[in-house]
């Protein structure tokens, strides 16, 4: 679950990460064919794609199946 300073934005080339007070870009995870993005805790999101669905963890950006 985000800690909801944080909101994440799919589009079809990845997911936005950004901060919820002042919009400034964070982070951005490139995935082709984004669908779905699930927010585990502050640090981590679930990436669902067309193709694959991998564990991102925001800090080191370091992706596991």
């Amino acid at each position: 679950m985000s800690d909801e300073t944080k909101v994440a934005i799919v589009t079809q080339s990845g997911v936005y990460v950004r901060n919820y007070s002042d919009w400034k870009s964070q982070i951005e995870i490139r995935e082709a064919e984004a669908l779905h993005a699930l927010w585990i805790d502050a640090n981590s999101l679930i990436v669902a794609s067309a193709n694959l669905i991998e564990k991102v963890d925001l800090a080191s950006g370091a992706k596991s199946l």
